[in-house]
């Protein structure tokens, strides 16, 4: 082994390996010197492949010198909407926590694979013979498939009460009068695990971390009433539940929180569990302050439900409220009645202006519903990227949990959004359904105050996803020479207020317009 030190003599031996060392760099210093040029050619190329803007790229690179991001990621993919061609890249090949930003891949998912004019169907069913006196011998069933809009406040005249009136007259048209048996709801359509794998626990009692179940009731939601206070730090008092949940109880140590505080407060406890701890503040006031939480058995409370609903409405019920499978003890029953929810279209639009993650989550299992007939997550995750992979998309590296994009451990990238959005929006029947089903920016939904007296609003058609850290937009827009483009922007793990990082990502957006 030939090494230098000052002692001159100690290195003669070596010399020879010197000389023959010096010739081999000679003859390679050409082609390390070409070798030295290409490289530096194949880094301009892929710097050119990263951005065709000058400014938008100096503009990026800055914000990710401010205390905003210089611990944090961002990735920008921008494409010509019709002929591809990419316009700004910067960072979008790189996997991003996507937040709600995910409902863009499930909603598109569901629209394409199982078609605009799809419906859910709840069915009900009569066991047993009804004899001259009215008397039912055998049970009532009712099945869901997951519909996650039975009697959802999103969906006009659709209360869950105005559908049980419904469905037990027409038990009083069949002349039922008693019934001796038993309600059984069937669930089964989905997972018996209502939460997906690696939600937040500190999610789960809220309205936003309701489990999904083969029948899903109201939004699988209920209302919490607290008496504000003007005094910081004194106590929110808790004043009741909407509906009442049989065996469901609440201890509360909800304060109040200071002037300009908003709603902190935080509901803790899972599916099937009869007890809720609620945490956190509320703003200080004088009236009545309202939260929303998630019911830990809805399709239980629905059996409940229809229970009492006989009984206002004069049939007598003598047996019990049991949730199982009924895959086995439908031959022989008749019909009780059939509800269809509205067609995919509308729930999908739904599920994107409004964000709504148990939307998106029926949407997410549906698909292996249809195609595997079990509603089971890590089905629905293969359809879904092996539909994706069939029409030419490149899937390494999603990362799919949820519909909803809830899970912090769900991972794609602004380049395989941007491949949906584009494959969507040349889609020869799809297209107009699924643009329509994006809110407008400065307008509608979730994103009304996204862009709002900018270039961006009543232009872009985009889907917003955040929570704490990470924030993300993707959609459609034109552009100042009328170009249309999909686009697709996440940020992970930055500092500060989301208000003020939504800025950021707007002025980005806005200079998008500008430049192309």
């Amino acid at each position: 082994m030939f090494y230098f030190n000052n002692n001159l003599t100690k290195n003669i031996q070596n010399l020879f390996q010197l000389v023959l060392m010096k010739e081999w760099v000679r003859r390679h210093a050409m082609y390390v010197t070409l070798g030295g040029i290409l490289s530096f050619l194949c880094f301009l190329g892929a710097f050119g492949q990263q951005t065709t803007s000058d400014s938008m790229y100096s503009q990026l690179r800055s914000l990710e010198r401010t205390p905003l991001l210089s611990r944090g990621v961002i990735g920008l993919m921008v494409q010509d909407q019709e002929t591809g061609e990419v316009l700004v890249n910067y960072n979008a090949e790189k996997s991003y926590v996507p937040a709600s930003n995910l409902k863009v891949v499930t909603t598109a998912s569901a629209l394409a694979i199982l078609g605009e004019d799809y419906k859910y169907t709840t069915r009900g069913y009569i066991g047993g013979k009804i004899d001259s006196t009215g008397l039912l011998k055998g049970n009532l069933y009712v099945v869901g498939s997951g519909d996650p809009s039975l009697g959802s406040e999103q969906v006009a005249g659709q209360s869950i009460q105005s559908l049980l009136t419904n469905w037990i007259q027409l038990l009083s048209k069949k002349g039922i009068k008693v019934i001796k048996g038993d309600i059984v709801i069937d669930p089964t359509a989905y997972d018996a695990n209502a939460i997906p794998d690696f939600w937040p626990w500190a999610d789960l009692g809220n309205y936003y971390g309701a489990g999904i179940h083969g029948l899903n009731v109201s939004d699988n939601t209920l209302k919490l009433y607290f008496k504000q206070n003007r005094q910081q730090g004194s106590p929110a008092q808790f004043l009741r539940a909407e509906p009442a949940v049989q065996g469901l109880h609440y201890d509360s140590k909800v304060i109040t929180g200071p002037t300009g505080s908003g709603d902190e407060a935080y509901i803790y406890g899972g599916p099937f569990q009869g007890n809720r701890l609620i945490l956190g503040s509320l703003p200080p006031g004088d009236g009545e302050y309202k939260i929303k939480g998630s019911i830990p058995d809805p399709p239980l409370w629905f059996g409940y439900l229809l229970k009492q609903g006989l009984k206002n409405n004069g049939i007598s019920f003598k047996g019990e409220v049991k949730v199982k499978s009924v895959s086995n003890q439908l031959s022989g029953a008749d019909d009780w009645f059939q509800h269809q929810s509205p067609p995919l279209s509308e729930l999908i639009r739904i599920t994107n202006f409004f964000s709504i993650n148990l939307y998106a989550e029926s949407l997410f299992q549906q698909i292996a519903y249809v195609k595997k007939g079990k509603g089971d997550r890590n089905l629905a995750a293969h359809e879904i990227k092996q539909f994706w992979s069939s029409v030419g998309l490149d899937t390494l590296g999603w990362i799919l949990l949820d519909g909803s994009g809830l899970s912090p451990l769900n991972a794609i990238s602004p380049q395989q959004m941007t491949a949906v959005l584009k494959y969507m929006a040349n889609h020869k029947r799809l297209n107009n359904t699924f643009a329509q089903a994006l809110p407008v920016a400065g307008k509608d939904g979730t994103v009304y105050w996204f862009g709002k007296n900018t270039a961006l609003q009543n232009n872009a058609r985009l889907k917003s996803g955040s929570f704490t850290s990470t924030l993300c937009y993707s959609g459609y827009m034109t552009t100042k020479s009328n170009r249309k483009v999909v686009f697709s922007i996440m940020m992970n793990r930055y500092e500060g207020e989301m208000r003020a990082a939504a800025k950021k990502l707007q002025v980005i957006l806005e200079k998008v317009i500008a430049d192309y």
